[in-house]
């Protein structure tokens, strides 16, 4: 048997292993199913979620956004420190800390009486 054989008899094996594409001919792309099939695209609407920890691991809490009311919670795996998040529903933006506004002179309270220029002429 030649080296070209045995490359024919695997070619030919693997011939019916070998997935064709799923995509139709002609390159169209491949469509949404039409409406009414009970699947959600998009995001899931009126609901948010937000990380928190339970029993000292990270867990997703689902809420719903007209009452304010806890839905659901995502529980870590066994054995694993951090749940995963629900799927479609958005996450909740994080609280940011505001900053300290820098001390001028305008915000100093001064007697009526004496100048914001004597005072530091007098120092």
């Amino acid at each position: 048997m030649t080296r070209t054989d045995s490359f024919l008899k695997l070619e030919k094996a693997l011939q019916g292993r070998i997935r064709k594409s799923k995509l139709p001919q002609g390159g169209n792309m491949a469509v949404n199913k039409p409406t009414g099939d009970n699947a959600r695209k998009g995001a899931v609407k009126k609901r948010s979620q937000t990380k928190t920890t339970l029993g000292g691991a990270s867990a997703f809490t689902k809420r719903d956004k007209a009452s304010g009311e806890f839905m659901g919670v995502k529980k870590p795996a066994k054995g694993k420190k951090a749940a995963k998040k629900f799927k479609g529903v958005r996450l909740e933006k994080k609280a940011t800390k505001k900053k300290k506004a820098k001390k001028s002179y305008a915000a100093l309270h001064v007697r009526p009486d004496l100048d914001v220029r004597s005072i530091l002429i007098s120092t």
